[in-house]
Order: structure tokens, then C-alpha cells, then sequence
């Protein structure tokens, strides 16, 4: 093989994740629902079907198919024995002795970015001293310049007592064939649609002659591991999968298992032969569907086809083996296996509905919200090889302990790779270690992690943890831990949601005298909401009660039933006032009209309501209403005022993006650009972006109002102490900028 430049050059990951895929929080679903039968002349506007009992019989258009349910769940996994005891034992990898079966995925986070700098080594740091076996670091070819450029962060993992993994891949534009197939999910996540272009035989050495060198500088690094990421449709997996290789006539074609894998044994072999003692691990498809077109999966990779690839990477020489599902059509599900249960479980995105029972050659577990989904997955391969098997996928064993350590007890995997639940608590593994499970900051399975419509220009913030992403910036210079306040001080925090409880909770962590007040009998403000309306997929519920025991064991005084005016202010004196009293519902704008009734948005959620429903207005909080209802059986329609964008913008892209598909694929009208919104007996008329006028049928009408900040006593209290504003009384906004903004004003008092 001999080197050349490349046909095609490759794009970086950092150019496609933080272009086109971060604009996806208003612009992965198109087609906008305008059925015709919804529209009514203009002498026919504020006519309606007839009303019976208060009700309004639904329209055609509106009726909701009742449709045998798929993938029943249920809540087994969650079984605790408080056994970690297989997950702690060591492993041995390769030449190398791991302490644990614990594996940080490479997945990208953004901490190295531009450089590599206090926040990426810091990053990296808190990962390993947090326990896990190994640290998996992201893929950022193009910050390195030679052997020195990662060796910080190398150094850093194993001064806390971690082997150091290094992931190499392939971009879309390298790829075995011309197959394209970009879906209507992907196609604006994807800078300019990132079309597949072949390489020809040459340039497949010239391609594996890069990845050998890169391989080689990991190595002089100082690297334990070089992954080869041969998941998803990236480069390695358009040569294995016979969906994408389609068309060579060459040794790398699709005429045999040898031929498909031999982009991958080759490189395999010459970095054995350049690299003694390093650590090969693959990490390919060990199933694979094709979610665009859902059922037309004869090309894709089986699982028979997957043990066989298992030997030939053990016989080129690999020494361990990472195995999860390919999901074509919906780049995210790859790596976000959760993301399929958004809304309803086996949601592709697309429209459509996986049945877990038959999709995937039935292998993936599809009745535990995702949690554990690719055990059998990668156990198909294990049971062919004998190196270590591991897998990914909803592997968190906070969330399902006996699951988790039992996989690896039975002997269905070997090793246990995750991303978010460490992200969310990089110390997890210790605290599981330790017996401290209470103590582990809860993933919730919100993606805000994966380019967050916070953080438009790279990957998000966590929702549950303020200082991923922020520790060691100009925002958080101190790093992850808060620091000791130099003066005590007496802290009076006015409200219990996320805000509230994470302000107080910090601020107690910093040495300050705190005191929570609650108007409400119980903490929680909007978590309580959000976890009604959005059901248990985000772990809401779970948050709440980490923070809660955030309050108690940081020694916060919490005093619930309690209304704070400006009188209870100045006869406590506090030092500091912070003020998290969240946002109010300005209430119902719109007039209701003879038996169609109009609700707020809590009214709807928390009573029983007539259908068909339509919901007027973009509140962030609109969609997952939306889709709560619907799943009560009710009719459900969207009208607002802005562009498709403008809705539910706050929601983190790729679930907003495959609840708008879901709503579509079950019958729900989202009409977008509308004017002249009024209720009218038996429905909702509006003006199109057309100027054609529409009346929908509703016998209920959901005013979603932009909240307002709950900004009172903040007025009342201007002038008389200090006080400081966080989360929704500050801005309206969601839940993941509302425990940010406590914890940062936190760390300030």
C-alpha cells in the first residue's frame, strides 16, 4: 500500500456536529399536516361538527387510529441487590490489566475543541479519577500535530489510575460505494448533505495508510487502546454492511465476509506489527436496520454475519470488541439508543414505529425504555470469540444495577461501555464502588448533552450536571467542585424547583447557612409538571429526589407551606436572598366560544379534557403536551403563529425533532405561520400562511402562553437586601438553564 492524497477529502466531525446538526432544534421534521379537510370556506368558518354533552363529535381528519400496541414495557430492570461485585473485578485487555469492567465511551463532548487546555485535561481528569477502567478520548484529529499534542491528557488519565483509549474513524465522504441515503431526520443535520463518495482501490490504501499513521502517533503518545469505530455508516461500516457496499469489484467488495472486513484486518494487522503491546478494539454493528424505510433490512448486517466478522478481527489480531446496533436513517439512535423510546417506545423519527419483536432480527431489547437494549446484541457475538465483548446502549447502573453487573456476571458481556450516565456524574463508578448509589447525579436521558440548542456552536450542556462543558471555563473557572466561600453567610433561597434546589444546595457546598422556602406542601416546581407530561423516559422524577438529597445532606433547612413576602425577608434578615420563583402562566388569552371551553397548559395536563384537542401557541412545553394527551387517546392539532423553527425551540433538537415526527405519523396537524387565531363554537379558526382560512375541529383549546418571569417579589424586595434571580424568574426557559443558573449563582454568593 502506498500513500496518496485522498480523492475526497474528509470532513471532521467538528465541522458536521456543530454546523447543520446544531441548526436541527428547528429544521430536521419538514411537511407540514394542512389537510384540506380541515380547512373551511370562508361562509363556512365557525361551523362544526354537532356537539353532544359539552363534546364535539371529531371531524374524519381528526380521528385517531387505534393501533395494537408495540413494545410494552416494563420496569424490571430496575432490580437492586446493590451487587456490583462483577463490575469492579479487573480485566484483562490485550497485554494490559484494566481494574474494572467500566469503559468511558469516546463519544464527543467538546471539551477538546479548539485546543487542548485546562478544560480539556480537566475534563478528561474528573473522568478517570472517578473511577472508570478505562477513558475513551473523543476523536480530534485536528488539533494533533505530533506525539506531544494529546499527552496532557493522556498523562492525566493515568496519573488517576486509567488506561487511555484512542478512537480513529472514517467521515461519510469516504466511503465504499456511491449509496446514498440521507432521511428527512438527517438530511439538515448534515452539512450539505454530506453525500457518500467512493474510494477507489487506491485510495482505500491511501486511507488505511492515514489511519495506520495516526494509529502509530496515538501510540508514541503514549495511548493504551486504539479504537477502530466501524459503527454508525462511517467509513469502516460502508465496506462491512452489504446495505452500502454495493458496487466494487475489488478485494474490498462485497463477495465475501473476508472481502468486507479487509479494509479493517488489514490495519488491524499493520498496527499490531508497528505498535507492539497496544491494545486493539473494534467497535462495529453487530445488527443492523434500516429505520427509513423500515422492514427493508436484507443488506444489512445480520447477526450470524456479525460473529463472523467478530473472528476475523480476533484473527487479524484485535483484543477487544465493542458491539451495538446500526439504525440507518436515524444517525443519532446509533450511539443514542434511548432516543428510539422519545414519545413512544421504538419511535424512529421517521413516522414510523419499530417492532422490537421482529426489527433487528428481534435481537435488540426494545421493553426496557432502552436501557440494556444491546445485552443480546453483543452476547450473539461473545459467544464466537474468545476476547473481551463489551457494549453500549442504555448500559447505566444506577438506573439498572442487577441488569448491568448481571450481563457481566453471566457471562454476556465482558466489559460495560457508557457516556451520558458519567457525563452526569463522572464519578459514578466510584460512588457504586463504594455503596453510595443515593449518591449518583442522575442521567435523564434528555440529549441536551448532544448539541444542545444551548450551546448552538458544539455539543450541550447536562441537565443534571452544570459543570459538564463549563468546568475550568471562563464561566466556571474553579472547575467542577465549587469552592469554600471565604465568609460564611446567612442564605435565604425563595423556591423549590430545579433553580431553587440546586442555588441552595450549592451554596450550602460552599460553607453558607442556607434556608429554602417553598410555598407548595413538597419541593419540585416545574419538574412536576415536565415529569407528568413528558412520563418517565427523562428520569425526571429521579432528579428530583437527588436533589432533594442534595438539600438534606448538605444541611439545608427546608421550609415547605410557606409564602415569602418582603415582611418575612426583613424579619429573618438574610444576608443573601435568592430569588427561584420560577415563571407564571399569564393565564388563557383566548375567549372561549359556545361548548368549546379553553385551558391552560397545567389545566389540561392535570384534568380530564374533551377531544378533539388543539393546542394554540409555541411554548416550549407544547409538545410534550401534545404528546401526553395523544397518548390518552385524544385528537390533537398544534396552531401558532411562528416558523416550523419557533416551536418548542428550547427542547433538545433530536427528541423535538423525532416528537414532531411522531406527531405527524399519528395523525396530529401542526400547522405553523397561522394569524388571526380565535376559538369558535366547536373548534379553532386561523388564517394560513397561505391566507387561506382554516377552521379545525376542537372541543378543547389548550392556550400555551409564553410564561412570564414570576418577578414579584423581586420588585418588592429591590433595595432592601441583596438578591440574586436564577432559573425561570429570571428567564423563562427550560430545565436545563434553570439548574444551571442556580448552580452558577450558587458558586457566587
Amino acid at each position: 500500500m502506498s500513500m496518496q492524497h485522498l480523492a475526497s477529502k474528509p470532513v471532521s466531525r467538528r465541522n458536521l456536529l456543530t454546523g447543520g446538526a446544531a441548526i436541527a432544534a428547528g429544521a430536521l421534521i419538514g411537511g407540514v399536516a394542512t389537510g384540506m379537510t380541515a380547512c373551511a370556506s370562508a361562509d363556512q368558518k365557525g361551523t362544526s361538527s354537532q356537539p353532544s354533552n359539552g363534546t364535539t363529535k371529531p371531524a374524519t381528519s381528526q380521528t385517531t387510529a387505534q393501533a395494537v400496541e408495540l413494545n410494552p414495557q416494563d420496569d424490571s430492570f430496575e432490580a437492586n441487590t446493590t451487587d456490583f461485585s462483577a463490575l469492579f473485578q479487573p480485566i484483562q485487555l490485550g497485554g494490559k490489566q484494566s481494574k474494572n469492567r467500566i469503559v468511558k465511551s469516546a463519544a464527543g463532548s467538546y471539551a477538546v475543541n479548539e485546543a487542548v487546555n485546562e478544560q480539556a485535561v480537566g475534563y478528561y481528569r474528573e473522568l478517570a479519577r472517578g473511577g472508570a477502567g478505562v477513558i475513551g478520548v473523543e476523536f480530534c484529529d485536528w488539533l494533533i500535530e505530533d506525539e506531544n499534542s494529546l499527552k496532557p491528557i493522556v498523562d492525566a488519565i493515568h496519573e488517576e489510575g486509567a488506561l487511555a483509549g484512542a478512537q480513529i474513524w472514517g467521515m461519510w465522504t469516504q466511503s465504499s460505494s456511491s449509496k446514498n441515503s440521507i432521511s428527512q431526520l438527517e438530511q439538515t443535520a448534515v452539512e450539505g448533505g454530506m453525500p457518500h463518495l467512493p474510494l477507489t482501490t487506491d485510495e482505500v490504501h491511501a486511507f488505511q495508510q492515514e489511519k495506520i499513521a495516526l494509529a502509530q502517533l496515538h501510540y508514541a503518545t503514549g495511548f493504551d487502546i486504539i479504537e477502530l469505530n466501524a459503527g454508525c455508516d462511517h467509513t469502516f461500516d460502508t465496506f462491512l454492511s452489504r446495505f452500502w457496499n454495493t458496487e466494487r469489484d475489488d478485494e474490498y467488495g462485497p463477495q465475501s465476509l473476508e472481502n468486507r472486513a479487509r479494509i479493517l484486518t488489514e490495519i488491524i494487522e499493520e498496527i499490531k506489527r508497528t505498535c507492539p503491546g497496544v491494545i486493539v478494539h473494534v467497535l462495529y454493528n453487530g445488527v443492523e436496520e434500516n429505520v427509513e424505510q423500515l422492514g427493508d433490512s436484507e443488506l444489512c448486517i445480520t447477526p450470524e454475519e456479525a460473529a463472523a466478522f467478530g473472528k476475523l478481527f480476533e484473527q487479524a489480531g484485535a483484543d477487544m470488541l465493542q458491539v451495538r446496533f446500526g439504525t440507518f436513517g436515524n444517525h443519532a439512535a446509533n450511539f443514542l439508543t434511548d432516543l428510539m423510546f422519545v414519545g413512544a417506545p421504538g419511535n424512529t423519527g421517521l413516522g414510523t414505529q419499530v417492532d422490537f419483536g421482529r426489527h433487528y432480527r428481534g435481537l435488540v431489547n426494545g421493553s426496557h425504555g432502552g436501557i440494556g437494549a444491546l445485552i443480546d446484541v453483543a452476547a450473539n457475538v461473545k459467544k464466537a470469540v474468545g476476547i473481551p465483548v463489551g457494549t453500549v446502549g442504555g448500559m447505566d447502573p444506577r438506573l439498572a444495577p442487577d441488569l448491568v453487573n448481571d450481563a457481566v456476571a453471566d457471562g454476556k458481556i465482558d466489559f460495560v461501555v457508557m457516556n451520558r450516565p458519567l457525563v452526569a456524574d463522572p464519578h459514578l463508578p466510584e460512588k457504586l464502588r463504594s455503596g453510595r448509589i443515593s449518591e449518583v447525579r442522575p442521567c435523564n436521558h434528555c440529549s441536551n448533552c448532544f448539541m444542545s440548542v444551548i450551546n448552538p456552536d458544539g455539543f450541550g450542556f447536562c441537565r443534571a450536571n452544570p459543570a459538564h462543558t463549563r468546568a475550568f471555563t471562563n464561566e466556571m473557572p474553579e472547575g467542577y467542585e465549587p469552592a469554600k466561600a471565604q465568609v460564611s453567610k446567612r442564605v435565604m433561597v425563595v423556591g423549590g424547583g430545579p433553580a431553587g434546589m440546586e442555588a441552595a444546595a450549592v451554596a450550602a457546598q460552599r460553607g453558607h447557612e442556607v434556608t429554602l422556602y417553598d410555598d407548595k406542601g413538597a419541593l419540585g416546581g416545574t419538574l412536576d409538571f415536565a415529569a407528568l407530561v413528558k412520563g418517565p423516559h427523562e428520569r425526571i422524577a429521579d432528579f428530583k429526589e437527588w436533589q432533594k438529597r442534595q438539600l438534606e445532606s448538605g444541611g439545608v433547612a427546608v421550609v415547605t407551606g410557606t409564602t415569602v413576602d418582603a415582611s418575612l425577608v426583613k424579619s429573618e434578615s438574610p444576608d443573601v436572598v435568592v430569588l427561584a420563583t420560577g415563571a407564571s402562566d399569564p393565564g388563557v388569552m383566548l375567549k372561549p366560544a359556545g361548548n368549546t371551553v379553553v385551558l391552560s397548559m397545567e389545566e389540561a395536563a392535570t384534568s380530564e379534557v374533551a377531544s378533539p384537542v388543539c393546542i394554540v401557541g409555541e411554548n416550549l412545553r407544547a409538545l410534550d403536551l401534545a404528546n401526553y394527551l395523544l397518548q390518552q387517546g385524544k385528537n390533537v392539532s398544534i396552531v401558532h403563529e411562528g416558523a416550523k423553527e419557533d416551536l418548542a425551540p428550547e427542547q433538545a433538537p433530536w427528541p423535538r425533532a423525532m416528537l414532531i415526527s411522531l406527531l405527524e405519523g399519528r395523525g396530529s396537524q401542526i400547522h405553523h405561520g397561522t394569524s388571526n387565531v380565535a376559538v369558535v363554537d366547536g373548534g379553532v379558526s386561523f388564517t394560513t400562511s397561505y391566507g387561506l382560512e382554516c377552521t379545525l375541529p376542537a372541543a378543547c383549546v389548550v392556550d400555551c402562553e409564553p410564561l412570564v418571569p414570576n418577578d414579584a417579589l423581586a420588585r418588592e424586595l429591590d433595595g432592601i437586601c441583596d438578591v440574586i434571580v436564577v432559573g425561570d424568574a429570571e428567564t423563562p426557559s427550560n430545565i436545563i438553564n434553570a439548574v444551571a443558573t442556580g448552580n452558577l449563582k450558587g458558586r457566587q454568593i
